[in-house]
């Protein structure tokens, strides 16, 4: 003859409830890893079809006048490890092997190795 198992009620529950809190344990894990840190701009950057704009220190801007502005860091973390501001002038300068270019903040005319040139549009404002 077989022999009945008594079922203890207190264990039953305390087993059912682990499992549930197990279950709604692993769906949060899930969850959070299925996030990552969105950090939303209202203004989008692409460059070579690629969306860089999370890849920025800081929110890009643009003013009422249609003045774009990056953060210096940004521009040298992008753009070009070379580029620095000089307050003296009042210059943006940048270098790369075989040529020198610097930028007038408050002139269209920049020099390219010593060459004057005049640049179409200068929206530079520091």
């Amino acid at each position: 003859m077989k022999k009945k198992k008594k079922i203890n009620k207190k264990k039953l529950f305390s087993r059912i409830f682990l499992l549930i809190a197990l279950i709604l344990l692993i769906v949060i894990i899930v969850r959070s890893f299925g996030k990552k840190d969105e950090k939303k701009s209202l203004i989008t950057i692409i460059l070579n079809n690629k969306d860089i704009s999370e890849e920025l220190l800081d929110e890009p801007y643009i003013d009422k006048d249609n003045v774009f502005y990056l953060s210096l860091e940004d521009i040298k973390r992008v753009f070009d490890s070379d580029v620095f501001y000089e307050e003296s002038t009042n210059k943006i300068i940048t270098t790369s092997g075989t040529k020198v270019c610097a930028i007038d903040v408050n002139s269209s005319v920049s020099e390219l190795n010593s060459a004057n040139i005049i640049l179409p549009a200068r929206n530079f404002k520091l």
